[in-house]
């Protein structure tokens, strides 16, 4: 028979999902409700694929023993194994299986169910239990469909999209449209800051063109030399920084700033930059792989803005 107990908590987890602010906060609600409502789930965390590195699962919030393994490789143990296979894998007895990777000795068996978000796997719910054949085929539907509601949360980048198209197609000067593009990528996630800045190679400058949260940026103009943005500029590549005190190439924007990514848009053929995107946190490590990707995506879509910018 059903366990009743499922059925509210994905409801729960679903109200919680309409105005939780960011990730953490529902990743925190779903661990604290999961764990202290299902007495044989003795372990629950969320382990999320590495923004730098998509080859490492790094842990996330959880309720349970400690464990050391904060970061594990696509290529071991059950975690990884879920990874690769695409999907939910259910170890009966962990001490039969070499793919375990010892966290507890109490532990019997594991289930771990991959999150997507866009159809991409992104991180996953893993689950611990002190029983033998603890995890049946009403836990996998169950977990899946807690994945699901925090895969939706994190493909809301799909909303944005929509947005971004919108103020596209409006007939504003570019000036305006910049700063409704600010506004709608801050809206979108827990971001303090969003800028959009000009690259011009040519004149060795990054320019800013609009940004929104609370205040202007402190470098309006800079040298392409400098910040986070040079080494976006130089590679070419998104640059993802979780803690900028750590981070010698950090330019200050803002002082309470803790995190910062920068994306890069490139030129019609791909050669160059010619702007990026620029969004800070309060909270270190705040741009998970999920946040990287709706990002990237964003910059895809507005190139045109970039090679069109003789636009007034």
């Amino acid at each position: 028979m059903p366990n009743p107990a499922f059925h509210d908590i994905v409801s729960e987890i679903r109200r919680f999902a309409e105005t939780a602010k960011d990730l953490t906060s529902l990743q925190e609600f779903c661990v604290g409700i999961i764990a202290g409502r299902l007495s044989y789930y003795n372990w629950v965390g969320f382990y999320m694929l590495d923004s730098g590195d998509e080859n490492v699962l790094v842990l996330g919030p959880f309720r349970g023993a400690s464990t050391e393994h904060v970061r594990i490789p696509v290529t071991e143990g059950v975690c990884g194994a879920a990874v690769a296979q695409g999907e939910t894998v259910i170890v009966e007895d962990v001490s039969a299986d070499p793919r375990y990777l010892a966290c507890s000795l109490e532990t019997r068996s594991e289930i771990v169910v991959p999150i997507r978000a866009n159809g991409k796997i992104v991180g996953e719910i893993d689950i611990d239990s002190h029983t033998l054949n603890a995890f049946g085929s009403e836990d996998r539907s169950f977990l899946e469909e807690c994945a699901g509601v925090v895969g939706e949360f994190l493909g809301k980048g799909g909303l944005l999209a929509e947005k971004l198209r919108a103020i596209l197609a409006q007939s504003l000067s570019r000036s305006a449209k910049a700063a409704h593009i600010a506004d709608a990528i801050r809206e979108n996630g827990p971001y303090r800051w969003v800028g959009l800045y000009e690259v011009d190679v040519e004149r060795g400058l990054v320019s800013n063109i609009a940004w929104s949260g609370p205040g202007a940026p402190a470098h309006p103009t800079f040298a392409i030399t400098k910040g986070l943005t040079s080494r976006a500029i130089a590679e070419s590549k998104t640059v993802n920084v979780g803690d900028v005190a750590r981070d010698p190439g950090y330019l200050t924007a803002l002082d309470t700033t803790r995190s910062e990514i920068i994306v890069p848009i490139l030129d019609g053929e791909g050669a160059r930059v010619i702007g990026t995107i620029d969004v800070e946190s309060e909270g270190v490590n705040a741009f998970d792989s999920a946040s990287q990707a709706t990002l990237e995506g964003c910059a895809r879509l507005l190139k045109g803005f970039w090679t069109n910018s003789d636009q007034t």
